[in-house]
């Protein structure tokens, strides 16, 4: 598989527009024409049009230099990821029969002329498994189909610096269309669609300070920019409908009983949304990111494991945060859900970490005092673990129970805000519950600076830390109701949090150079060198701890909690005593 990060902008025109002269464009020296290309793409999707709503595709496409099965995942820039297969990594018998009574869409899409020679057998190729698995977690478990078929003759052009450096590829397409199958596009019915585009696609990094440039020409001699991200969905012909959650996201819609299906209000305005509705869409975001954050742990991206971990702490200690809102016994379930995959994703995360961590200490280490094969041994050890515990979040990740959850994650989210608690102003209910947060994260710094070194305070700091982080990311959901004040004590918690984080990090190092001197001394080597960063580890644990203190006497000014004392009338949340 190849992955490319493709940034391309769209526009329409009509069967009179002038592809302009785009040598005049500042930056760009020559302009090379590239011909004519004839490309045929068959698009799979589910009947429902799961990766549509969620602006990916998958097509299997013939013609042209990349012709092949392609992936297209959204980017964080507004951009997409672009994955390649050729066309001939899947085996010839592996595929369907339109006749085959298992598959009446695509019998009745041959029978309709869907551009196969008015033939009855229709033979599909079936989508590659690596494929496949990247965009399970969105489809989990629902058939893929073809849905659309999309005939384009592009016309290219290729815009070069001095060099001769490809910047910018512009193609006019002429496109014709046809749905497929019974999905869920047209009602069933057959569409058929003709237009012609500009495209606009960036080659070079450089290419990309010349593309806004590219189309305000474009825009000069009459084109429109158009409507949709791809010919998928204009060939569609029909509304696919916003991504999973995307609406919650944008606006925190009010679902509960006694508000009308669609009703949004502005919980940054006064205080005017629920504490349902701000939670909501705090938990709706963060799921979406979970969901984002699935496909490249798959592929093994760099920080794809640690995104993902990190949205399932946001959810799990926004739930704990803020349980009195929830239905109390479907939010264990979550909780639970989200602590698994916090555990099965943090063995080969936690490995390789420290993987990392031992290499950079051992490279930073005289030669003369590393003595027997460590770095070997580190090697061996950890990155064995690495490659296990990544084998095994993937055989989880690709499990039927993940998928379960998945449905019951995003379930549980759109149902939040429908106890009587939940529709109360937000502003009257969740600063009394980030207060409690807050007076947890107190006492556990107390506890911890007052424990005798060794174990019981290493395991007291990492409770204080787990606070930190609780107190954060309530703080950041309360930050666009609040404002200023919320979004400087998250700072200070985020800088308690990352202090005692990498203190734990110092402590695991501790544990783990434990473990490899016991082994050492087992294979008859020398331990001298685990000792030496041991002891390293130890004082640096010893400077972080100096560290929290400095910062906490920061974090405790008062002036950083004047929103959480806020008594407005109302009911008070179960348990937010004092005694907490």
């Amino acid at each position: 598989m190849t992955v490319t990060h493709e940034i391309e902008h769209a526009f329409a025109v009509d069967e009179t527009f002038r592809v302009p002269a785009f040598d005049a464009l500042k930056g760009v020296a020559s302009v090379g024409a590239m011909g004519v290309t004839r490309l045929d793409a068959v698009y799979y999707d589910t009947d429902d049009l799961r990766l549509a709503r969620n602006q990916m595709t998958l097509r299997r496409r013939e013609g042209g230099a990349d012709a092949g099965w392609h992936l297209k995942l959204p980017g964080a820039d507004g951009a997409h990821d672009e994955i390649g297969r050729p066309l001939d990594i899947v085996p010839a018998g592996d595929e369907w029969d339109a006749r085959d009574a298992a598959r009446p869409d695509l019998e009745a899409g041959a029978e309709q002329g869907l551009g196969f020679g008015g033939q009855a057998r229709v033979v599909v190729p079936r989508v590659p498994e690596d494929l496949a698995d990247l965009i399970a977690v969105w489809v989990r478990g629902a058939p893929l189909r073809p849905v659309a078929r999309v005939s384009t003759v592009r016309r290219t052009w290729l815009l070069r610096d001095a060099q001769g450096h490809d910047l910018l590829e512009v193609a006019d397409d002429q496109v014709r269309t046809r749905t497929m199958g019974r999905p869920l596009a047209g009602g069933g019915r057959v569409v058929a669609s003709r237009w012609r585009e500009i495209d606009v696609e960036v080659l070079d990094p450089a290419g990309e300070r010349l593309l806004a440039t590219a189309d305000h020409l474009l825009l000069d001699a009459g084109a429109r920019v158009a409507v949709g991200s791809s010919k998928l969905r204009r060939a569609l012909a029909v509304d696919v409908g916003p991504p999973e959650l995307a609406a919650m996201v944008a606006t925190g819609t009010e679902s509960g009983p006694g508000t009308a299906a669609g009703t949004a209000t502005d919980p940054g305005r006064g205080g005017a949304g629920s504490a349902g509705q701000v939670v909501r869409t705090y938990l709706a975001r963060h799921a979406t990111a979970l969901l984002a954050a699935d496909p490249g742990v798959r592929l093994g991206t760099p920080e794809s494991v640690h995104d993902l971990r990190v949205a399932a702490r946001r959810l799990r200690s926004t739930i704990q945060t803020f349980r009195p809102l929830l239905d109390g016994e479907q939010a264990g379930r979550i909780e639970a859900g989200l602590r698994e995959i916090g555990e099965v994703l943090g063995r080969p995360r936690d490995a390789e970490v420290q993987h990392a961590r031992l290499r950079r200490a051992l490279a930073a280490t005289p030669g003369e005092q590393v003595l027997g094969p460590v770095a070997a041994r580190v090697q061996e050890t950890l990155l064995g673990e690495v490659l296990r515990g990544r084998a095994e979040a993937l055989a989880y990740l690709r499990s039927d129970r993940y998928y379960r959850f998945i449905d019951d994650l995003l379930a549980f989210v759109a149902s939040v805000g429908t106890t009587d608690l939940a529709r109360q102003p937000a502003r009257r209910v969740l600063p009394r519950l980030v207060r409690r947060a807050d007076r947890r994260l107190t006492r556990r710094v107390r506890t911890a600076r007052l424990a005798p070194p060794g174990t019981a305070q290493d395991v007291a700091y990492h409770r204080a830390r787990k606070s930190a982080k609780r107190l954060r990311y309530a703080c950041e959901l309360m930050s666009p109701l609040v404002g200023r004040d919320a979004r400087r004590l998250a700072a200070r918690a985020r800088r308690v949090q990352e202090q005692l984080g990498a203190h734990q990090d110092a402590v695991m190092a501790v544990a783990r150079l434990r473990a490899l001197a016991v082994a050492s001394n087992h294979a008859g080597e020398p331990s001298f060198t685990y000792g030496l960063l041991t002891a390293q580890e130890q004082d640096r644990a010893a400077a972080l701890r100096r560290d929290v203190a400095r910062t906490w006497r920061k974090a405790t000014r008062p002036g950083l909690r004047r929103w959480l004392r806020a008594r407005p009338s109302g009911p008070r949340p179960a348990g937010s005593g004092r005694t907490m």
